[in-house]
C-alpha cells in the first residue's frame, strides 16, 4: 500500500504457482509518488506495573527521538498522539490523548503516566488498538505511525477481536511498529509480529543490551542488530519519511546476531539452482 489510501494498488498472483526461486518485477510506470511531508505519530503504550522501565524510558528520550528525525526531515510537519491501556478491572481500561503538534505538551503527557496494577498477564490490547485508529489521523500524504509498546497479548478470547483492529489499521493506512518489551512470551511476540507484517512496518524488540525492563527473551529472530532503543525508533521513523530502509552505521551498532544484511538474514538465503 502506498502512503494514502486513497492511492493504493491492488493487484492477485497466485504464489502456488510460482518457483520458489522465482523473481517477479513489477513495473509501474504511471505510478508517482512523493515523499510526505507530514507525519502523525501515536503511541500505544501498556501501562500496567511491568511496564514502568519502558514508560520512563520513552519520557525521558521522546524528545531526543524526535530530534533526531528533524536532522533528516527538518521541514515534516509532526503531530504526536497518545494512547494507554490497562485491562478490565483497573482504574481505566484505555485512556487517549487527542493528536497535538507541540512535543512539551506529548511529553507532558507521558511524564503524567503511571505503571501500575494489571494483576493477570494478558491486557486489553485489542480496545487500545480500536481507540487507536479510530483517532483523527490526517488524510493524503501523511506518513501515519503507530508504536505499540507492550509486554502482555490480548486475553485469548480477544485475540481475533486484535486482528480485527489490525486489519482496520492496514485500511487505513497506518504503520504498526510493535515494540516488545520485557517479559514477552510466545503469544505477545506472535500478535505483535503479526500486527506488524500486516501493516508493512517492523517488529522491533528490547534486549538484555538496553538495561531497560526485566530480562528479555530471545526473540524468534535468526538475525538482527542491536543499537540504543532511541536510535531505533528515530531510524525508522526517517526510514517512513525517506521511503527507503534505512540501516544503522557501524559506530551505532552494540551487537550483531547472525549475517544481517540491510534487514535479510543471509543466513536463511537460499543458494540459487
Amino acid at each position: 500500500m502506498l502512503a494514502s489510501p486513497t492511492t493504493a494498488i491492488n493487484t492477485t498472483l497466485d504464489l502456488e504457482q510460482l518457483d520458489p526461486h522465482q523473481v517477479i518485477t513489477v513495473t509501474l510506470p504511471d505510478a508517482h509518488s512523493q515523499l510526505p511531508p507530514a507525519l502523525d505519530l501515536l503511541f500505544v503504550i501498556d501501562t500496567t506495573g511491568s511496564m514502568a522501565d519502558e514508560l520512563h524510558y520513552l519520557t525521558t528520550e521522546i524528545r531526543d527521538i524526535i530530534s533526531q528525525v528533524h536532522d533528516h526531515h527538518p521541514s515534516v510537519f509532526i503531530r504526536f498522539g497518545l494512547v494507554v491501556y490497562r485491562d478490565e478491572g483497573d482504574e481505566y481500561v484505555v485512556k487517549s490523548f487527542d493528536f497535538t503538534d507541540s512535543l512539551n505538551l506529548m511529553q507532558i503527557q507521558l511524564s503524567e503516566q503511571r505503571a501500575q496494577a494489571g494483576g493477570d498477564y494478558p491486557e486489553a490490547m485489542e480496545q487500545a488498538l480500536a481507540t487507536a485508529v479510530n483517532m483523527q489521523w490526517r488524510d493524503g500524504n501523511t506518513a501515519r505511525l503507530l508504536f505499540l509498546v507492550a509486554d502482555a497479548p490480548p486475553h485469548d478470547e480477544n485475540l481475533a477481536a486484535m486482528l480485527t483492529q489490525v486489519r482496520y489499521a492496514r485500511q487505513k493506512g497506518l504503520r504498526i511498529y510493535s515494540l516488545a518489551a520485557s517479559g514477552v512470551a510466545d503469544t505477545a511476540e506472535w500478535m505483535l509480529r503479526v500486527a506488524s507484517l500486516l501493516t508493512q512496518s517492523r517488529y522491533l524488540f528490547l534486549t538484555d543490551d538496553s538495561g531497560v525492563g526485566y530480562s528479555h527473551a530471545e526473540p524468534k529472530v535468526a538475525c538482527y542488530v542491536v543499537t540504543r532503543l532511541d536510535q531505533l525508533i528515530s531510524r525508522v521513523i526517517a526510514s517512513e519519511l525517506a521511503g527507503q530502509r534505512l540501516e544503522p552505521n557501524e559506530t551505532e551498532i552494540i551487537r550483531q546476531v547472525g549475517t544481517y544484511q540491510a534487514g535479510v538474514c543471509q543466513d536463511n538465503v537460499m543458494p540459487a539452482n
